[in-house]
């Protein structure tokens, strides 16, 4: 003889170990149906050979489907589980949202929606270069009035390694030791007249940011690439290309 149960919402047939007459087991279901939507009829006197002969089977069902637990408590249990859940997910969303607030990042985010926007079968990352002469930005790294947020969650400084969670204006992969000394750095310029320099690979990224630097500090500056024409128009487009042209 074989049966089925519900396990997980699915219908598994198994193999009946106790050989049960139809016609018993007719009158057996038809008896426990008497009892849907009349529980409180269950608790009479009359019924207590019942109800003690369906506690092993209560047992059973409870285990598997709620893991030991009635009703209630596993109810309970699931829905703190779904708010803890729910509030990481916030609160991941929440950092997500800081981190790319950061300028740094925003800005590498914004030139890759505009490549991402010509090119969208392309592979891209947020990378490159961005504008930070902003005018409530500071040498110590902090805008005016907006204290730094801090993160629900650690990262680990690029840098030094350190765990942190207060994020810097500027730099979402740094700690704020290491953010301030580079960004203090960044900021940093001096009078360099007279002063000759050759800076290699000075069309795009890095080297030509530093030739920019330099230029705009006063000093001479040799510039190589492969691409020469393509440089000098880049450096021709600089708002402030008149005061340091040769």
């Amino acid at each position: 003889m074989e049966g089925t149960e519900a396990a997980g919402g699915v219908e598994v047939v198994t193999e009946a170990t106790v050989s049960v007459d139809p016609q018993d087991l007719a009158v057996c279901i038809r008896v426990l149906e008497a009892f849907h939507g009349n529980m409180e009829a269950l608790k009479a006197a009359p019924f207590k050979a019942l109800r003690r002969a369906v506690v092993p089977l209560c047992e059973d069902v409870r285990t598997r489907l709620f893991h030991g637990k009635d009703v209630a408590t596993y109810d309970d249990t699931k829905k703190k589980k779904q708010d803890r859940k729910r509030k990481a997910a916030q609160a991941a969303a929440l950092d997500k949202h800081f981190i790319n607030n950061t300028k740094l990042r925003s800005q590498r985010l914004q030139a890759l929606d505009s490549l991402t926007a010509a090119a969208p079968m392309l592979a891209l990352v947020a990378d490159g270069a961005v504008v930070d002469d902003a005018p409530d930005v500071s040498m110590d790294g902090q805008t005016d009035n907006q204290p730094p947020p801090t993160l629900h969650g650690f990262r680990s400084c690029y840098a030094c390694k350190k765990r942190f969670d207060t994020l810097h204006h500027f730099y979402d992969q740094l700690c704020p030791d290491c953010a301030t000394l580079n960004f203090q750095k960044r900021l940093q310029t001096a009078d360099l007249t007279g002063y000759i320099a050759l800076v290699t690979g000075a069309r795009v990224k890095i080297g030509y940011h530093t030739a920019l630097k330099l230029l705009r500090a006063g000093a001479t500056v040799i510039a190589t690439s492969r691409f020469p024409q393509d440089a000098a128009i880049r450096y021709a487009n600089e708002s402030d290309y008149s005061t340091w042209k040769v």
